[in-house]
């Protein structure tokens, strides 16, 4: 099964996994909730998120292309707080930045301070952060246009439209 649920492999695809599929880094994925809902996080608990858009920034030093092509897929086992957001809510598209070094704090911040980014779920995605981000999720406003990474101030990013 492909990346988007199709039998084969979309070019798209193919690029990313040839280009990202060992890469290291961070991504940031756009994500739309079409109306209100209460969402359990895991142990987090339960919280009412408002309709609209929402980031949620991660690391992949993994393998980039294998975190975001985990986190498009529908049928998986619940791991990670943002699994369970997921169920519920659509990924619009995904920006994913190379590094050798964690730089998911850093893009979640600017996150917040460039697009107004607000806390809904305190702790969300950020558990084991080392940094001190209060969320790793964050609403913000409406982007129906997905986000240019230019607006974060970001060199260069693998811009993925879902």
């Amino acid at each position: 099964m492909s990346m988007i649920g199709l039998p084969r492999r979309t070019p798209i695809e193919a690029e990313m996994e040839g280009a990202l599929g060992a890469a290291k880094g961070a991504y940031i994925l756009i994500i739309e909730l079409t109306e209100p809902r209460y969402i359990e996080v895991g142990k987090l608990g339960a919280f009412l998120f408002p309709y609209g858009y929402y980031s949620y920034s991660g690391s992949a030093m993994g393998g980039i292309y294998r975190r975001v092509e985990r986190h498009l897929k529908r049928e998986k086992k619940l791991r990670w707080h943002i699994d369970y957001f997921l169920e519920l809510a659509e990924i619009r598209e995904a920006l994913i930045f190379e590094s050798e070094t964690k730089i998911e704090c850093m893009v979640n911040r600017r996150v917040a301070t460039l697009l107004d980014g607000k806390i809904i779920a305190p702790g969300f995605g950020s558990t084991d952060c080392r940094e001190g981000c209060k969320s790793h999720l964050l609403s913000i406003p409406e982007c129906k246009d997905g986000i240019d990474p230019q607006t974060l101030n970001m060199r260069s990013a693998y811009r993925l439209r879902v």
